[in-house]
This record gives structure tokens, sequence and C-alpha cells, in this order.
């Protein structure tokens, strides 16, 4: 996945996820070419 920029990864988790729930990808790699984590929460799990 390719993504324009990043705040809290959050929509790049949900996509990962639903591309794995429908078995469309084992693994899935998310690239963003700019992104903070100032001012967003940080979310690791789903």
């Amino acid at each position: 996945m390719i993504d324009d920029a990043m705040g809290s990864g959050a929509t790049m988790n949900e996509i990962a996820l639903r591309l794995k729930e429908k078995k469309l990808a084992a693994d899935i790699i998310g690239l963003a070419t700019t992104g903070s984590y100032n001012g967003f929460e940080v979310i690791s799990e789903l």
C-alpha cells in the first residue's frame, strides 16, 4: 500500500486487515511519503 501522508496509521491498518480477511494478500507492506506522530494517538493494534 502507498499513501501520500500518514497520521495515526489507522487507515492503513484497516485496509491491511480487510485485505487479509478476504485472503487477497498474505503479507502487506505500507509506505507513506510523509507522516507525523505529533498530535496523533499511535494505534498499534486493532
